[in-house]
């Protein structure tokens, strides 16, 4: 489960610039890769003469994130065992975590800085930017609020259904709705699929990439004293270094990783 936003589009008509800001649900089952989206209604307050100065959404509360997951996910599909959602405040509230908590449904993060933890729903994410895209430039800008939350919702559509009946390599070339609802997405055909053969597909991709990524690396041991360099995490501009360092490593663990110290004695 993850979020969209804020995603903003401008629009101009006449000679008055317009900005429109959206934020968004995302949510995938990750055995079929079923998706969907709900764009977050944040309760504007729209003016009657047009929408002249349309209104800025604030960001999605956690209140609001659970009763769209609550609406599009747990009234539809059966109730998963566990939610992988970043570390976006909404999601590590107490709030949501109770009410998970109340449905008997375990949390779990990714770790920071680690997109690739939901990468699945970040190339989600990146196909409702192609879909937006086009929609912007295949179709009159919107005048108002109104037009640019059914323009929104129509590229989320329109993203669900493409995803939907899109194969992927990861399922045996099959389309997560067909794996879901036991039919084809396109052709009035029944489908039958075997998940134990999904899981084994699946895990020798799992191999394939890893050792890929492996023969790509340099073999070194490192020892206590060594001095490496880290990313910088809190860069704001394209300017700034990705690199900063050195730092000296104070232990080295058996899984590979190290712990090193920061300025001020701040070990990571």
């Amino acid at each position: 489960m993850d979020t969209i936003g804020p995603w903003t589009f401008k629009a101009a008509i006449g000679t008055i610039p317009k900005t429109y800001t959206f934020y968004a649900l995302t949510c995938i089952n990750p055995v079929t890769n079923l998706v969907e989206l709900k764009r977050h209604d944040l309760n504007i307050n729209l003016p009657i003469d047009g929408d002249k100065t349309p209104a800025q959404p604030k960001a999605p509360t956690a209140a609001m994130a659970w009763k769209a997951f609550n609406k599009e996910w747990l009234c539809r599909y059966p109730k998963p065992n566990t939610i992988l959602h970043n570390n976006g405040t909404k999601f590590i509230c107490r709030e949501l975590q109770l009410k998970a908590a109340a449905n008997k449904i375990k949390t779990k993060h990714t770790t920071s800085y680690n997109p690739q933890g939901n990468s699945i729903c970040e190339r989600m994410h990146m196909t409702v930017v192609q879909v937006l895209r086009v929609l912007l430039d295949s179709s009159p800008r919107p005048s108002n609020q109104i037009e640019a939350n059914d323009l929104i919702g129509q590229a989320l559509d329109i993203t669900m259904h493409a995803m939907r009946c899109t194969a992927s390599s990861a399922l045996n070339n099959q389309t997560p709705g067909s794996i879901a609802f036991g039919r084809d997405m396109l052709v009035n055909i029944p489908c039958i699929d075997d998940f134990l053969a999904h899981c084994n597909i699946r895990q020798l991709q799992i191999n394939k990439r890893l050792l890929r990524a492996n023969a790509s690396r340099i073999p070194y041991d490192f020892q206590v004293n060594n001095l490496i360099m880290a990313r910088n995490n809190s860069a704001t501009s394209k300017l700034d270094p990705v690199w900063i360092g050195r730092f000296p490593i104070t232990r080295v663990h058996t899984n590979g990783t190290v712990t090193f110290s920061r300025p001020h004695g701040v070990l990571e």
